[in-house]
């Protein structure tokens, strides 16, 4: 069964809650991008951000439901990590400088986020703790074989990501898990 939600076709990306009873999503238009939020027992939107400059990357739901996590930046910047109650308050900034995607803990309070160096053709995961804002190395790797998509487990224990080149005639994918406590890898699918 399935049921529209929404009738804009300008949705960057979107989620749903843990509880299934609320999604949030990026609008864009003409040269802006909002986020709002509906209920689906009652179709009620809210814009929980008005329309800006910002470009917004990813969006996620924290793991109670309570609080919007999004990835946004300007114009030629990198992506900072911020945290917006769904109800009603301001966005805080949690972390600078993420390549935009992320994956949170099952306690939202630690977060995996990559940052590339195009200068050394470097993609690096980091962990990152939300509360004391201190982040540590978890892997690196170089192009061709960037980090394409990467989890977190439900544990916070370890890592799932994917590495490799889309862009040539290569085209080859590895899938890896980390260890979050020993940073030691093992390849799981080539």
């Amino acid at each position: 069964h399935y049921e529209q939600i929404t009738s804009y076709g300008n949705v960057v990306s979107a989620a749903i809650s843990p509880d299934a009873k609320q999604f949030a999503y990026i609008q864009e238009n003409p040269g802006q991008e909002s986020i709002w939020l509906v209920q689906l027992a009652t179709q009620i939107r809210v814009q929980v951000i008005p329309p800006s400059d910002f470009s917004y990357r990813q969006i996620s739901f924290s793991h109670d439901g309570n609080y919007i996590f999004f990835a946004r930046h300007d114009e030629n910047q990198p992506s900072d990590l911020y945290r917006i109650p769904t109800l009603e308050g301001p966005a805080i900034k949690l972390l600078d400088d993420i390549d935009g995607a992320f994956s949170l803990s099952a306690d939202d309070r630690k977060v995996v986020f990559r940052r590339r160096n195009r200068i050394t053709r470097e993609d690096t995961l980091y962990i990152g703790d939300l509360e004391s804002r201190q982040e540590r190395t978890l892997v690196t790797s170089k192009g061709p074989d960037w980090i394409r998509a990467f989890s977190l487990s439900p544990d916070g224990k370890k890592v799932v990501f994917a590495t490799g080149e889309t862009d040539s005639s290569r085209q080859t994918i590895k899938i890896s898990e980390l260890d979050v406590e020993t940073a030691q890898a093992r390849l799981l699918v080539v």
